[in-house]
């Protein structure tokens, strides 16, 4: 059994169609019934779901039961201030929940999936790639 962490946002999803068409055993979280519209009918029909989130360890406890791999695509992006808050309880304490829970469940193995976006912007605004230099924010 493979559980997705974030199954109805826009990587989670695809993710979802590809294993479901491989033909393998899905579990996902999510936290409403909204079903994103560029999956194909019937897809999500063959997904088991649990309801909540990734701060919801009971959620993330029930949603770890049995399962071998869990890939992890829960995430908000955001560059707007007043989410800063939101998306420090998701992707920092909710990613250390899925961590925390998967070791706790034995589950063999993690895949966590990240964004350029965690980067942040560069000073001067130009674009980040492999060669460009880290630097750590003033913030």
């Amino acid at each position: 059994m493979i559980l997705v962490t974030g199954g109805t946002g826009f990587l989670g999803s695809y993710i979802i169609k590809q294993l479901v068409e491989k033909g393998y055993a899905v579990r996902a979280i999510r936290r409403s019934n909204k079903i994103p519209s560029w999956i194909p009918a019937g897809i999500f029909d063959k997904v088991e779901w649990i309801e909540g989130d990734v701060l919801d360890v009971v959620a993330l406890q029930d949603a770890m039961e049995g399962v071998d791999t869990v890939i992890h695509s829960a995430a908000i992006v955001s560059f707007i201030k007043k989410d800063r808050k939101e998306m420090y309880q998701v992707n920092v304490e909710g990613t250390a929940n899925v961590v925390n829970m998967a070791l706790e469940k034995n589950v063999r193995r993690l895949i966590h999936i990240s964004s350029v976006a965690a980067l942040g912007r560069t000073a001067g605004g130009g674009h980040v790639n492999e060669e460009k230099k880290w630097e750590e924010s003033k913030v």
